[in-house]
């Protein structure tokens, strides 16, 4: 079963149209209707926004075959991916949701950027980025400003700022992210 089809088999079990969705998430309707059919890469704090709305868990909008258990632990093999695209991959880190942040393991491959994918910079209701270098050479432009970051280094910004990432390595790079609301 797709990402859509799950949101849209929770929202009809909820009762509730798209446009009561859209409206009690403050998510766009257009966008509500592209994530069901699948055509729309929404950020995480997107689907946050999303599960509250439904009174359902992320566990419940990721979970595929396998059965995702809610707790504070999660098993490298059991992490949920929830964005693949344009050489970036991002996965969760926690079951559960929780009100004051968020954090993901991103693996960004050789020479890709996300200076043209908007969409990964909207974080709506997020206050500052947080990112460690856990592999890889990655370049980080925060307002106009270039700065590398190698493996231990770490990196945080308001969210609000102009910014994007970028990986300088011939070699996958590996990047835990906390997000603060």
């Amino acid at each position: 079963m797709s990402f859509g089809t799950r949101i849209r088999d929770i929202r009809k079990a909820r009762g509730l149209t798209i446009k009561e969705v859209a409206e009690k998430s403050g998510i766009a309707y257009s966008l509500v209707s592209n994530m069901e059919n699948d055509k729309a890469n929404p950020s995480l704090m997107t689907i946050y926004a999303l599960a509250k709305t439904l009174n359902t868990s992320l566990e419940s909008i990721f979970a595929e075959d396998k059965s995702v258990a809610a707790g504070p632990l999660v098993r490298v093999e059991d992490r949920v991916l929830f964005r693949d695209s344009k050489g970036l991959k991002s996965y969760l880190l926690c079951n559960q949701q929780y009100e004051s942040f968020e954090t993901h393991f991103s693996v960004l491959e050789p020479g890709v950027s996300t200076k043209n994918s908007p969409d990964l910079h909207n974080k709506p209701g997020s206050k500052y980025e947080f990112a460690y270098i856990i592999s890889g050479k990655v370049e980080f432009s925060i307002d106009g400003k270039e700065y590398v970051a190698n493996p231990g280094d770490s990196v945080c910004y308001e969210s609000a700022s102009s910014h994007y990432v970028r990986n300088l390595s011939e070699k996958p790079s590996e990047i835990l992210w906390l997000m603060m609301r």
